[in-house]
């Protein structure tokens, strides 16, 4: 597994805002020694952000560029904030990041909290820390393998053949 030395490489990708995603976490890994990479665009922000130690903005990429620009990430990560906003989102980022095999760890959303033993949940920055830390020993194959079958469950053609499906016996 990528993960077995150590995890460096930390990656969120997709759009980022104040109102959802939690800078503190971002920032606060990138001085903990992770190279946090961001690919996607961004809103509001503070311009110092993109100066923290350890975060490298790498804008948004056509989506046909998103591979070359995952590649080398050990763990992605989904720092949203626990507000209003986020109580009632489903991010589809996570069946993406799942489909991948990598490890994935994000805050206490209500909707991640049902993905169980496929993500690693963590509060704030030093949760997160502690997690990708110890990857290396948590990880196994079978977790990887476990993560890409709930995406694949979860594709849209797999979405499209159960509505299909319903609507076949409805009829």
């Amino acid at each position: 597994s990528r993960t077995e030395e150590r995890v460096h490489t930390v990656c969120f990708f997709g759009y980022l805002s104040e109102e959802r995603g939690d800078f503190s976490i971002l920032e606060g890994l990138g001085k903990k020694g992770f190279d946090v990479r961001l690919v996607g665009g961004v809103g509001r922000v503070e311009e110092r952000f993109f100066a923290s130690p350890g975060v490298d903005y790498r804008g948004e990429v056509p989506h046909a560029e998103l591979p070359a620009a995952l590649e080398g990430t050990d763990a992605f990560i989904i720092p949203y904030k626990i507000n209003d906003l986020t109580r009632g989102i489903s991010p589809m980022k996570i069946y993406e990041c799942l489909a991948t095999g990598i490890p994935v760890v994000v805050t206490p959303l209500p909707e991640f909290e049902r993905f169980g033993e496929h993500v690693y949940i963590a509060e704030n920055v030093e949760d997160f820390a502690k997690i990708l830390k110890r990857l290396p020993e948590l990880e196994t194959e079978e977790k990887v393998r476990a993560r890409i079958r709930v995406a694949r469950e979860n594709s849209w053609e797999a979405r499209f053949a159960d509505l299909e499906r319903e609507l076949r016996r409805r009829l």
